[in-house]
């Protein structure tokens, strides 16, 4: 889906691999995915048409949201 990795900044990225703030080279978007497919989230979305972007997208869980309005509907009549 996507090209290696490469710098597009060599100073900047020299500077943060010598303070040891860079892992794994070009992992990141494998990574993402992975995380999210062992969690059981909807895979993220990338796009690089004008700009990259990524849609990550989370879960409504709607039991604890209709749980909550309860408590708090429940607190307000007491």
């Amino acid at each position: 889906m996507f090209n290696r990795s490469a710098s597009r900044n060599l100073l900047i990225f020299g500077l943060f691999e010598r303070m040891r703030l860079v892992e794994q080279i070009g992992s990141g978007l494998t990574r993402i995915r992975d995380v999210m497919n062992d969690e059981g989230l909807t895979a993220p979305e990338f796009n690089i048409d004008a700009m990259f972007t990524v849609i990550l997208r989370r879960p409504i869980v709607f039991e604890k949201w209709v749980e909550r309005l309860v408590d708090n509907l429940s607190e307000k009549q007491n």
